[in-house]
């Protein structure tokens, strides 16, 4: 029998932890493992982009709504749906989540596992998730500094897996741009594009690439920037870019399915992230061979490397980064050598498979050994 995997998340926006989610949902092997999505809201929101991907994907998703968050009701209500679709693992993505997946521990022994997508600058949340981190069975670090990082905070190094993002390099690949989707996004031929794909919160650094952009449309009027993505900042961000006068150059795409065609529709990728992991935008656009410019947080640096996969550049810095959009706008070689070498790297070190089979082993290693206890522990009804 398959083991049925509940992939838990809590934000309304789209991301990379969605793709991930979804990624995992659709190539997991369906003979060892069911799949499927909860996501947890207030009575007032929703995850309509996570919600239409699952249902065009064909990936089972339930949304439980609640009144307060971690009320008597919402924890009975969520053991019930545990216990009502015999769910064997729980994989948690946040902390609100993680702290859920606790409660699935200690009344329904049902094994769970974390992904650590990575810490914004909230530290309450932070010292939550860390709380509740702590009791779960197994935590997925995405880099090497969020591995060594869980190691300084105490945890035990039997419970953490380094489990790096993964990119699927035959979907992710270079192909030729269709007229209707440049005419979709008013890209004239000749135009060049830069774009970036991300979630627009503030951590995301966008408004620097707006600062950055004016400094590349005085030099480079066929200049286009196309921001592909949702968030709370959206407004604030396209206020912004009609302030510095970039109406005509910025296109704020919102939420897209294809991105292999839309990563291909951009002459260069730029990641201006003031704090990131491993981020899978960045793995994404290097399989479609993008030159790419980024800031050098977290581990990017596993990516790119510096003059040979692409350019680093220090955050907070948009002159810079102008600066480095306008060199590759200027030498296309060099940036036709980054993409064809950025794609080599991620293809040898970020191998989706890999990462697949690694995931099914902890999966399946976890489950183990939560199982015993049952003699011990029977699973507690709710009524």
């Amino acid at each position: 029998m398959p083991l049925n995997v509940l992939h838990l998340r809590a934000s309304t926006g789209f991301g990379g932890a969605e793709n991930i989610i979804l990624s995992i949902c659709q190539n997991l092997d369906p003979q060892r493992f069911r799949l499927s999505i909860l996501s947890t809201f207030p009575n007032r929101y929703e995850n309509s982009f996570l919600a239409a991907a699952a249902e065009r994907l064909e990936i089972p998703y339930d949304t439980l709504r609640y009144s307060h968050r971690f009320s008597l009701t919402t924890i009975r209500d969520f053991l019930l749906y545990l216990q009502r679709r015999q769910i064997d693992i729980v994989h948690a993505h946040g902390y609100r989540e993680n702290i859920l997946a606790c409660f699935a521990i200690y009344f329904k022994n049902v094994a769970t596992v974390s992904t650590t997508h990575g810490w914004i600058t909230d530290q309450v949340r932070k010292k939550i998730d860390l709380w509740a981190l702590r009791p779960l069975h197994r935590i997925l670090a995405v880099s090497q500094t969020a591995y060594q990082e869980l190691l300084a905070y105490g945890f035990d190094k039997g419970k953490i897996v380094l489990l790096v993002n993964a990119v699927d390099v035959n979907r992710f690949r270079k192909l030729t741009v269709s007229s209707p989707l440049k005419n979709k996004f008013n890209v004239r031929n000749g135009d060049f594009v830069i774009g970036t794909a991300a979630r627009l919160s503030p951590e995301k650094g966008i408004d620097d690439l707006l600062r950055a952009a004016v400094h590349v449309v005085r030099q480079c009027q066929n200049a286009k920037f196309l921001i592909v993505g949702d968030g709370p900042m959206r407004e604030a961000l396209e206020k912004l870019a009609d302030e510095l006068g970039l109406k005509d150059s910025v296109r704020f795409a919102g939420y897209q399915d294809d991105l292999v065609a839309i990563y291909n529709l951009m002459d260069i990728y730029v990641s201006p992230s003031l704090q990131e992991e491993m981020p899978r935008s960045i793995l994404e656009a290097a399989a479609c061979e993008r030159p790419m410019i980024a800031t050098n947080v977290g581990a990017v640096s596993q990516v790119i490397k510096h003059g040979e996969t692409g350019v680093l550049v220090p955050a907070r810095q948009p002159q810079r980064l102008a600066e480095e959009i306008l060199e590759l706008f200027q030498n296309r070689q060099l940036g036709e050598q980054y993409g064809q070498n950025v794609r080599q790297w991620v293809s040898l070190k970020f191998s989706e498979s890999e990462f697949m089979e690694k995931l099914a082993t902890i999966y399946e290693e976890v489950f183990a050994e939560t199982r015993p206890k049952e003699k011990l522990k029977p699973h507690t009804q709710i009524n």
